[in-house]
């Protein structure tokens, strides 16, 4: 069939593609008699002189080799057969020539090379016609190669097969009955992946992953073939590829062969039988995964490890994990850890089935779901629910569903718990960022929208975890996000009274100085409590200070990575999905906030690429420095700050919150001197160069703060803040907690609970599988693109200036 059209290529050397090819090897063997009774053990390995021989013989007696398959009679084709496969004392699983340009793939009881597999499949279905192999391209045999000893089939160009005759081998297999004997003997050598990276390949290699050796990995002589077009992404290099590649799973390729083989017998057209295939390999997906993705091959080789009595990874996200959302001046934070939960199952349940387009999202109304909730508990209230308490005349009573803030607000674990719960998608009606009794009920049009909503949700069961390698172990084995309930704590600083804070010794609440070397001779401090989570969105606990609560939050569980440090020296962490608005402005006990992606702190991406997403603006973390007026309004320095998307030009702020008012001067331009440590406690103290428009340059250094309490003085200027931007919300959101903080909450508070879902959606549910009687413009409409962090690129500037 290789009029079809189906030409293009596939690196051979990739193990899917190994597996793959050797899982047919297999299903062919079995299918052709003359291989059936072979005895490949004895064929004549690299003796060079028998080789030859056969390999003179055979062009005596036909030519040069290039007639095709069907043509020779069963002697010709098993001569065949040991000349091109009979390597021998080479590892037993897969074989590969010194220059790739052979593959042999092997079990204990058959060697197959991959030339004899697509000449052999001419005979397979007499009632089909094929293109063989030899007919196609033509065979050099190298007798004369002494480097090798051996003889092998070298090609010169890509080769064209019919993907259709492979799928109609293994279907007959299926109806033989031959499939399992096939089978076993290979799959159990062989792992579905894509094309390994050097960490992924040195993850395999400690899996004992047969691999290709390394000195045989040459570019330049591989032999390479596509797969059919169908309702799959092509490998990269293929037709219609893209840059994830993503390969049929083995169910789903298992129904679509038996579906084509049956069309084929039928006498069906080959459009026919494609369109069987792939109607057959979609009705697969329902039962598994259609598509293995490249991050989900990684997944299931971090299971293996785990499930094989290794250790968990050493980093680990989920794959996909959808954005963050802000709550903002709300108290629920349960709503949306809640929702982050089914958000993600929606998009991950949909695309392990082939429902929903894995490279997109469908964004949940946060909105709905509190009125949702109010509802529910209205009606059927439980503990989980928000309550506040009412005075009816002399007593006080519990009233349920009138909030969703509550004196405690809610549980994240709601959702699981209540029944027929109405989740619709983003766009049924905005978010209210303010709460009050009469804006937490506000969603026009829901009560329509409810009618027609397609979306349905079952939560099958949860389990709670608290050790560490238990959630560890549940995130990598279930690659989904997990809920988590904690408390937050204040972090306590203590600083100098001075005249510079505007403290008087005589009046102020003094409290006792760390003993460190810096405080020496400071006789009075003040002590500062400030949130536990810094700009940089990691979170932190000072070991040596009381754990003082200062409320509770709940958000996602999306990863860990053991290695990554945070500015308060603590190395390793879970890498959570959080729903705080990052800037600065009065929000949830702080003034200030920041975070970055899921990648960053997966140590994926560094500083550079992380800024062009997630730049940070107002943290002085994202300030560049500079030592006098010279340098700061230098092009140079200009060019720097542009280049790595720094804030040069700084702006007063001087709101009271950090200094008295009064620290700077407002419409004058201020630039970062330098910044350095005060003590250990996390104080710092920084230095600024005032420029003013009609005067001399001038520097002032402040006393010891909070680092992140210097936006409260100082912010970027407004072209400063156009140019570098502000955090994407479609990527950052998201914070780092310490195992050590982790575990130190626990263990104080005893209520820091992670909770895992098993969640199934209806099929009605996605767009893709719409049944009448729903509306699905809503869903449409609240479905976008997941987003990657931006590839760092030099910058470009015209000549003789910026």
């Amino acid at each position: 069939m290789g009029g079809m059209g189906f030409t293009s290529a596939v690196d051979i050397r990739e193990p899917a593609w190994i597996g793959t090819w050797a899982l047919v090897a297999g299903l062919m063997r079995q299918l052709h008699a003359p291989f059936r009774d072979l005895d490949v053990s004895k064929a004549p390995g690299s003796d060079f002189d028998e080789l030859r021989a056969a390999h003179d013989r055979l062009k005596k007696e036909h030519g040069e080799i290039t007639a095709t398959w069907k043509e020779w009679d069963d002697k010709t084709k098993a001569e065949y057969f040991d000349l091109v496969g009979g390597t021998t004392g080479r590892p037993p699983d897969v074989e590969v020539s010194p220059n790739l340009s052979r593959v042999i793939f092997t079990s204990d009881s058959f060697r197959l090379t991959f030339a004899t597999l697509l000449d052999s499949t001419s005979q397979r279905i007499p009632s089909m016609q094929y293109e063989p192999f030899a007919t196609t391209t033509k065979h050099t045999l190298l007798g004369d190669d002494s480097s090798h000893g051996n003889l092998y089939a070298k090609r010169s160009t890509c080769h064209r097969i019919s993907p259709l005759s492979v799928a109609l081998a293994i279907g007959s297999a299926i109806a033989a009955g031959t499939l399992a004997y096939a089978v076993l003997p290979i799959v159990s050598s062989s792992v579905l992946m894509a094309s390994p990276t050097v960490g992924e390949e040195q993850d395999m290699r400690a899996k004992r992953v047969r691999l290709p050796p390394d000195d045989l990995l040459s570019a330049d002589s591989t032999p390479q073939m596509c797969p059919p077009r169908g309702p799959w992404p092509q490998p990269p290099g293929c037709p219609g590829s893209d840059k994830d590649s993503v390969f049929l799973s083995p169910e789903a390729a298992m129904a679509a062969a038996a579906a084509a083989a049956k069309a084929a017998q039928e006498g069906k057209s080959p459009k026919e039988v494609q369109q069987a295939a792939t109607e057959a390999a979609e009705e697969a997906a329902g039962r598994k995964s259609l598509l293995l993705s490249a991050a989900e091959v990684k997944l299931d080789a971090a299971r293996s490890q785990i499930g094989g009595g290794g250790l968990p990874p050493q980093r680990f996200v989920v794959d996909g994990v959808t954005p963050s959302s802000h709550q903002m001046l709300r108290g629920d934070c349960y709503v949306f850890a809640g929702s982050g939960i089914l958000e993600d199952s929606y998009r991950r349940y949909g695309v392990e089935r082939g429902w929903f387009d894995g490279s997109k999202y469908m964004r949940l109304s946060r909105q709905a779901l509190g009125i949702a909730y109010m509802e529910a508990c209205k009606q059927d209230p439980i503990s989980y629910c928000p309550s506040d308490e009412i005075k009816a005349g002399n007593t006080v009573q519990i009233s349920w569903g009138n909030t969703t803030e509550g004196r405690d607000g809610g549980d994240e674990k709601l959702f699981a718990v209540l029944s027929d719960l109405a989740v619709l998608p983003e766009k049924v009606c905005p978010y209210q960022s303010v709460p009050s009794s009469e804006t937490d009920w506000r969603c026009d049009g829901l009560a329509d929208a409810r009618k027609r909503n397609p979306l349905r949700f079952k939560v099958k069961s949860w389990k709670t975890h608290f050790a560490r390698d238990d959630i560890k172990r549940t995130l990598v084995e279930d690659g989904r996000p997990l809920s988590l309930g904690l408390g937050e704590v204040k972090a306590f600083y203590y600083a100098p009274c001075d005249a510079g804070r505007g403290c008087d010794e005589k009046t102020a609440d003094c409290a006792p100085c760390p003993l460190e070397r810096v405080y020496r001779g400071v006789s009075c401090c003040v002590a500062i409590d400030r949130p536990c989570v810094n700009m940089r969105g990691e979170w932190f606990h000072q070991p040596h200070e009381p754990l003082v609560q200062a409320g509770g939050h709940a958000i996602n569980i999306v990863g860990f990575n053991d290695h990554f440090r945070t500015n308060a020296g603590y190395e390793g962490g879970w890498i959570v999905r959080n729903t705080w608005e990052d800037g600065v402005g009065v929000s949830h006990g702080m003034r200030a906030r920041g975070s970055h992606s899921a990648a960053y702190f997966m140590q994926d991406v560094g500083e550079l690429e992380e800024a062009q997403a997630c730049p940070n603006p107002h943290s002085p973390r994202s300030w560049m420095p500079c030592k006098d007026a010279d340098e700061c309004l230098s092009p140079m320095t200009a060019m720097s700050a542009e280049s790595t998307r720094k804030v040069l030009r700084l702006e007063c702020v001087d709101n009271g919150a950090a200094l008295p008012e009064g620290a700077c001067e407002s419409g004058d331009n201020y630039y970062l001197q330098n910044i350095s440590g005060f003590g250990a406690s996390g104080l710092y103290t920084a230095c600024f160069l005032r420029v003013p428009s009609s005067a001399a340059a001038t520097s002032r250094c402040y006393p010891p703060v909070p680092l992140d309490d210097l936006p409260m003085i100082f912010g970027p200027a407004d072209e400063e803040l156009e140019r570098v931007g502000v955090n994407d919300p479609e990527l950052c959101g998201f914070n780092f907690i310490p195992f050590n903080t982790y575990e130190a909450l626990q263990s104080r508070f005893g209520d820091v609970i992670a909770t895992s879902y098993d969640i199934e959606w209806t099929e009605s549910s996605y767009a893709a599988r719409r049944a009448p009687g729903y509306d699905y413009s809503l869903v449409q409409a609240s479905t976008k693109p997941l987003q990657a962090v931006p590839k760092y690129a030099p910058s470009r500037y015209r000549a003789n200036g910026l």
